[in-house]
């Protein structure tokens, strides 16, 4: 079982520049792939929910949900695996640097698949190899070929992909821990 107060710490003592580079680069280049309602599901400590209206946030984590609801941001806490939810409430989902913190993937993205609507978009992002070795809790890699076959496993058609901060690059991968990988998909 995680420590969640230590996991709110750590996401809490984040740097000026890295929340400076989140809200001016990060939220606007992710925010291009959202459409309509949009749930950010392992929404930490909400800077998509505060960044971007239409935007709600869930987490598993209640020091992160408490922390929003203080800052009188739209998140709610989840049970692992279990969206509080009826089926079909978002246009799109995002998954934001939490999938590789799932050995077992596959009945939360069933769980998001439910709660979208019929070819609702589910935007993934996942750490390069830098970023993957810096956080011990990191379980599983993700490539462009291993987000393809996840997609495709769990209902979903893989439609695009883009980079941050810039583009795809093996280099930025290896050397830039903020380097990620963001997978489109549509659910089928």
């Amino acid at each position: 079982m995680p420590d969640h107060q230590q996991y709110f710490q750590y996401l809490t003592q984040g740097s000026v520049i890295g929340k400076l580079y989140r809200r001016f680069w990060l939220y606007p280049k992710v925010s291009r792939y959202l459409v309509g309602k949009t749930l950010d599901v392992g929404c930490g400590l909400g800077g998509m929910v505060d960044y971007r209206p239409q935007t709600m946030g869930v987490d598993i984590n209640p020091h992160n949900v408490e922390y929003g609801k203080e800052r009188g941001l739209a998140v709610t806490l989840m049970v692992e695996d279990q969206l509080p939810f009826a089926n079909a409430q978002f246009d799109c989902a995002l998954l934001d640097n939490v999938l590789e913190h799932l050995a077992k993937p596959k009945p939360l993205l069933q769980e998001i698949k439910r709660v979208l609507v019929p070819s609702g978009r589910l935007v993934i992002g996942v750490p390069g190899l830098l970023g993957m070795k810096a956080d011990s809790d990191h379980k599983v890699f993700y490539g462009e070929i291993e987000l393809e076959v996840l997609a495709q496993q769990c209902g979903f058609e893989s439609v695009e992909f883009f980079y941050t901060p810039l583009w795809r690059s093996t280099i930025l991968s290896n050397f830039l821990r903020q380097y990620c990988v963001y997978a489109i998909w549509r659910a089928r």
